[in-house]
C-alpha cells in the first residue's frame, strides 16, 4: 500500500514506527514497526515514486542492497524483537560499537555508550544522596560521609527501611523507584542532569534546525518551497509539544521536594513523559544533523539534502496534533527529486551519500 508524501499522517507514534539509522541511501532512516505477529517497515520514495510503501523486514534485504552495517543492524533489530526509540538505539550502538559502520561512527558508539553508563551510575548515587538529604533531615555532605563507609550505608539503609514501614512502602521496591528516576533523570536531561540528557540535546538540535529553516527560507528555491514549509510545521509543533513534556518532568522533580509515598508515582509519571519525549523526538537528531552538515553545499545541495530530511519526515501522528497539508500549489512544487546511482533495480549506491550519511550518524549517535 502507498500513501501521499504530503497527505499521510500516521494515527499514532505505533503506526509512525521508529526510525532506523541505516547507512544504505536509499534506506536511510526508514521506520521499522511491528504489524501483529512481524516487523515491517515503511520506505518513503521507493525507486523515485511518489507514497510510501510498506515491506516485510525479512524481505527487505531481497528487494535492495545493502550494507554489512545495514545486514548486521537488521539482524540485531530483528532477534531483539523491541521496538522503541531506545531499543533501536541500542542496537545501533551495538553494532556502531563494532565498527561496521567506520571508525567515526565506532568511536561515536563507544564514547556514547561509556556516557550512558556513567551518568546513570553517578545519577542514581546523586540521586540517593539528594533523597537522604531532603527525607532524613540531613545536609549533603553528611550523607555523602555516611555512604562512604559501610556502617553508614547500613545506618541509611536502616533509615529508609524504618521509614518505608511507617508508610507501609516496601523498602526494596522504594531504591528501584529511585533507580528507575536516576534513570529518566539522566536521559531527559531534567533538574540539576541538565546537561547529560540526551532527550535534552535532541531537543536543543531541534530548536537550532527550526532557527536554520527559518534562515534558509529567504533563500529557498521555489522547487523546494513545499519541502521546508512541511518540515518546519511539524518541527515547530514536534517543538512545541516536547517543551511541554519537558516543562512537566521539570516541574515533578524540582528540588526532589516529593515525599516517600509520592515518589513511586512521580517516578511512574517521569516514566512515560520520558517515553513520550523519546517518540517525540525520534527521528529529529538526523534531520538537525544532515542540515547543518549541508551549510557549506551548493544550492542543489542544499536543496537535495532538505528533500532527504523532508521524505523522512517523522510526522506527527494525527491523535498529537493535527498539521496543517500543503496547498495544492505546494504539493506540486513539492516534486520528487531522485538522486544518482539510487536505482533500488540494481541496488547501486551512491558512494558520496553513504560516507555522509555515516558522518552525521557518528553525530547523532552522542
Amino acid at each position: 500500500m502507498a500513501y501521499s508524501l504530503t497527505t499521510y499522517a500516521p494515527k499514532s507514534f505505533d503506526e509512525r514506527g521508529v526510525a532506523v539509522p541505516f547507512t544504505t541511501p536509499v534506506l536511510a532512516q526508514l521506520r521499522v514497526r511491528r504489524a501483529k505477529d512481524e516487523l515491517e517497515v515503511v520506505i518513503p520514495g521507493f525507486g523515485g515514486a511518489s507514497g510510501r510503501y510498506i515491506v516485510r523486514w525479512r524481505d527487505l534485504a531481497d528487494i535492495c542492497a545493502m550494507t554489512i552495517h545495514d545486514r548486521r543492524l537488521s539482524e540485531v533489530i530483528a532477534d531483539e524483537g523491541v521496538i522503541s526509540p531506545g531499543a533501536i538505539r541500542a542496537a545501533a550502538l551495538k553494532v556502531g560499537e563494532a565498527g561496521f559502520a567506520g571508525e567515526d561512527v565506532q568511536a561515536a558508539a563507544r564514547a556514547a555508550l561509556k556516557a550512558d553508563q556513567d551518568a546513570v551510575m553517578l545519577a542514581n548515587f546523586a540521586l540517593i544522596i539528594e533523597v537522604m538529604a531532603a527525607f532524613f533531615g540531613s545536609d549533603r555532605a553528611t550523607v555523602m560521609r555516611e555512604l562512604a563507609t559501610p556502617e553508614g550505608q547500613r545506618r541509611c539503609r536502616e533509615a529508609i527501611a524504618e521509614e518505608a514501614r511507617k508508610l507501609q512502602l516496601d523498602h526494596n521496591a522504594f531504591l528501584d523507584d529511585v533507580t528507575r528516576l536516576a534513570s529518566v533523570l539522566v536521559e531527559a536531561g531534567a533538574g540539576v542532569y541538565r546537561e547529560h540528557g540526551r532527550l535534552r540535546r535532541s531537543f536543543n538540535s531541534l530548536n537550532a534546525l527550526v532557527a536554520a529553516l527559518e534562515a534558509y527560507a529567504v533563500e529557498c528555491p521555489s522547487e523546494a518551497a513545499g519541502y521546508l514549509r512541511q518540515t518546519l510545521l511539524h518541527a515547530m509543533r514536534t517543538r512545541d509539544l516536547a517543551r511541554a513534556a519537558f516543562s512537566d518532568i521539570d516541574g515533578r522533580v524540582s528540588g526532589l521536594s516529593m515525599s516517600l509515598r509520592r515518589l513511586p508515582a512521580e517516578a511512574s509519571a517521569c516514566e512515560q513523559l520520558c517515553r513520550r519525549l523519546s517518540f517525540l523526538l525520534d527521528g529529529w537528531d538526523h534531520a538537525a544533523a544532515a542540515f547543518q552538515d549541508a551549510a557549506g553545499e551548493s544550492v542543489s545541495g542544499k536543496v537535495d539534502t532538505l528533500i532527504h530530511i523532508a521524505e523522512r519526515l517523522p510526522l506527527l501522528p494525527s491523535n498529537e496534533a493535527s498539521v496543517q497539508p500543503l496547498s495544492p500549489a505546494e504539493e506540486r512544487l513539492a516534486r520528487r527529486h531522485v538522486r544518482a546511482l539510487e536505482d533500488w533495480r540494481h541496488g547501486g549506491f551512491d558512494v558520496a551519500m553513504l560516507e555522509r550519511i555515516e558522518r552525521i550518524q557518528s553525530r547523532a549517535l552522542t
